[in-house]
């Protein structure tokens, strides 16, 4: 399993075109690929380890890139012990498979149950100078056997040749390296890339292993420093840095598809490969706009380059070759290995095994959960050397993710403290459960008042909530005090509307398209306004207008796909919200949509399946379980029983006595 975090199809796919990248393009021709829909919100710490555990983030714990340090004075970088739940590497140990993982996130302090460990932060032990760099101690490696082999391997920037960054930046002659800092930042990327190919293919030619992972950063961290840089020239880069820069992406992506060529070949034609990325990037007109107060282009909010869309390629025994695979998410990737492996997918895993990779469905066991089994207690761990934590959170705040002030200071353990809960509440409204999303936004706007993510967040919470009359009341204090941003005006529109008042619902919605005439939500909103009102053309006008913006905005096709049903266009219903969910399976009303679409064609099998995946994943999806209950009636498998009951109301009803009801 390959993760190249940062990847993005829009870009892979463009230098494939023009052959530059030969090793990716047959690995995709002999296996199948797809987009891998990623999660909310889009952190690397909080992705990778959905990952490997197969687990959202209020489930595995791990809620962002820092925790408070020891003693809640000062943060550190998030520790592995914070995971809540098994990795698969800790699974497959308990089964007696061999694993080896290679710089995986959050992986400090190193595990030492079974297999082969390097933790990510190995990679921050390179010193100022080449020789300065000293053995790696305990918790870096596991078995501390190896700890001298890979000390060997970590190459510092400044042992890298001239060479090697010309072919990056052909131009480096003509910088002025004592005030440009870009040239020095690409060679500790690239330092760092290198340091961990090195020990990954050290170790897969050395060591036994049934199961190998390895992570590379390097394409998300080089984006975040020079994908303002690449073409077309943005607007406020200067001809001189895009003369010099434009080119640093594409031969980073090119270094990756060599390194690829070397992994494919020591792993073996036998071997199944998983490569995929936590997130895409953004590269053309939707790049955050260029910010050059620091001097090197990078954006402010880390976050904002990412793309919710990354990439997913399988290879193997078994699996289609030159096919695609479609409504895949990062939840799906630990039970499908699982199941290559013919290991029991656990219950409480929120993913499922992409069947449709396979040439013939595999059988899929499970389980209630992984959690229960077995496995020795792990000995007291080990962290790593303060030097190295400090060199992370510095990277950290140089890519974006950190605001400078956020790391000194002893109120920063609290001001971690208040992202985890901010970010926890994120997954919370991601997945549907505003209630449970209110509470934490509602004690961190009453902790920091007018902190516009905070907020926001909230209105959103309150708004899916029906709780109208209090969107407008905190929606008006926003106002006063100078924070208008055109979501704040949606958020009104709809609260306006849900109280009967439609003109200034109209006003609202006017003032935010005239605040962000290039925003796709404001045109999704926009329509679903007008499609409430019965206005379909203006409607399906506005949806198309969304997905011009974005043509990767599943919501739009989705939304689409509900006119053509309302015009009884039911083919053209079901080709949009295929789109839709080949995008994001996880969409329970793309799915009910599909549901009434295939129910209306006739096809009444799928129909059915559609309308589960509606329910399973929005248990509390009414109009789905109805819908269900009726087509199950219909169709003459039960009548109005207890199971019809269960399915329509999702529980049994009971009598004022507490007997069950005799009817539906």
């Amino acid at each position: 399993m390959i993760g190249w975090d940062g990847a993005d199809w829009r870009i892979l796919n463009e230098l494939m075109d023009a052959g530059r990248l030969p090793h990716l393009s047959r690995f995709v021709s002999e296996g199948v690929m797809g987009n891998l829909a990623s999660l909310t919100p889009c952190l690397t710490p909080m992705l990778w380890t959905s990952v490997a555990t197969g687990k959202t983030a209020d489930q595995h714990g791990i809620l962002g890139f820092v925790e408070p340090a020891p003693g809640g004075v000062g943060i550190i970088p998030v520790q592995r012990t914070t995971r809540r739940c098994k990795a698969l590497w800790d699974v497959l140990g308990e089964q007696g498979l061999r694993s080896c993982v290679v710089a995986w996130p959050v992986s400090d302090p190193v595990e030492t149950r079974s297999g082969i460990h390097l933790s990510d932060r190995v990679l921050d032990t390179l010193a100022d100078c080449p020789e300065r760099i000293s053995r790696l101690g305990p918790g870096w490696v596991h078995p501390e056997r190896l700890s001298d082999r890979i000390s060997e391997l970590r190459l510092h920037p400044c042992e890298l040749s001239p060479e090697v960054l010309c072919q990056m930046i052909p131009s480096i002659g003509e910088i002025d390296h004592s005030v440009d800092v870009r040239p020095a930042r690409l060679a500790s990327h690239f330092a760092r890339c290198v340091s961990v190919h090195s020990m990954a293919t050290e170790l897969m030619q050395t060591e036994p292993w049934d199961f190998f992972a390895v992570y590379y950063e390097t394409l998300d961290h080089v984006g975040h420093d020079f994908m303002s840089y690449r073409a077309p020239q943005m607007e406020g880069v200067s001809d001189a840095d895009h003369r010099h820069y434009r080119d640093v992406v594409d031969a980073i992506h090119e270094f990756h598809d060599q390194m690829l060529g070397r992994l494919l070949e020591l792993a073996g034609e036998e071997t199944t490969v998983v490569l995929l990325s936590d997130h895409g990037f953004q590269s053309g007109s939707r790049r955050p706009a260029y910010r050059p107060s620091r001097g090197d282009g990078i954006a402010e909010d880390g976050a904002d380059w990412h793309r919710p869309l990354g990439v997913l390629a399988l290879r193997g025994a078994g699996l289609k070759r030159d096919q695609r695979v479609y409504g895949a998410s990062l939840l799906d990737i630990a039970p499908t290995v699982l199941a290559l492996l013919g290991l029991p997918v656990g219950s409480d895993m929120s993913g499922r095994v992409l069947a449709g990779a396979f040439e013939r469905a595999p059988v899929v066991d499970t389980i209630p959960t992984w959690e229960s089994e077995g496995g020795a207690a792990e000995p007291a761990p080990t962290g790593s050397d303060p030097e190295a934590r400090s060199v992370a959170l510095r990277q950290l705040v140089a890519l974006g993710y950190l605001a400078p002030d956020a790391v000194p200071g002893h109120d920063a353990a609290v001001r971690a403290q208040r992202e985890a809960r901010f970010n926890l509440g994120c997954v919370h409204l991601s997945r549907g459960r505003p209630a449970e999303a209110l509470p934490l936004f509602e004690a961190l706007c009453e902790a920091e008042p007018l902190n516009l993510r905070y907020e926001i967040s909230r209105l959103h919470s309150l708004s899916r909530l029906d709780q109208s009359a209090a969107v407008l009341t905190h929606i008006e204090r926003l106002e006063s005090a100078g924070m208008t941003p055109a979501v704040v005006d949606l958020l009104a529109s709809r609260a306006l509307s849900d109280l009967g008042d439609e003109p200034r619902a109209a006003e609202r919605l006017s003032k935010a398209a005239e605040r962000a005439p290039k925003d796709p939500a404001v045109h999704l909103m926009s329509g679903n306004y007008h499609h409430s009102r019965g206005y379909l053309d203006v409607a399906e006008a506005c949806f198309r207008r969304s997905f011009d913006l974005d043509p990767e905005n599943f919501e739009a096709h989705s939304s689409l796909s509900q006119v053509a049903l309302d015009r009884g266009d039911f083919e053209g219903a079901l080709e949009h919200v295929l789109v839709s969910l080949r995008q994001v399976f996880w969409n329970p009303r793309a799915q009910y949509r599909l549901g009434q679409a295939l129910e209306s064609l006739g096809e009444i099998p799928r129909a059915r399946l559609a309308y589960e995946h509606a329910i399973s994943q929005a248990p509390g999806f009414g109009e789905a379980r109805l819908r269900l209950a009726k087509l199950l009636e219909k169709s003459g498998e039960f009548l109005a029983s207890a199971e019809h009951r269960r399915i329509a109301f999702g529980f049994e009803p009971t009598k004022p006595d507490g007997g069950a009801t005799s009817t539906g």
